[in-house]
């Protein structure tokens, strides 16, 4: 496996754990994932679309990856800053 890979199931199996602890630390750690790939893509300037398990379709590159990972970045901090809001929005309870 190569090191995005691992690092993925790393932080899906940190997140899920989260969740499992509770709820709001859950949405919490989701939000740090979150900023944390939106560094990522803003680094990398290279950000792979397409189907799941297919190569990809082309990359966003440049300003537009830079742009996704300011989103991505954005929404990281709404999940850290406002989890119950998050919570509420996203749960049936």
């Amino acid at each position: 496996m190569d090191a995005e890979r691992i690092i993925g199931v790393i932080v899906f199996v940190a997140v899920v754990a989260a969740f499992f602890y509770d709820r709001i630390f859950g949405w919490r750690a989701l939000g740090v994932a979150e900023v944390a790939y939106g560094i990522w893509a803003i680094r990398v300037r290279r950000i792979p679309y397409g189907w799941e398990g297919q190569p990809p379709a082309g990359y966003f590159t440049g300003g537009a990856a830079v742009f996704v990972g300011l989103l991505a970045v954005a929404l990281g901090l709404l999940f850290v800053i406002f989890p119950r809001v998050i919570d509420d929005a996203l749960s049936n309870t």
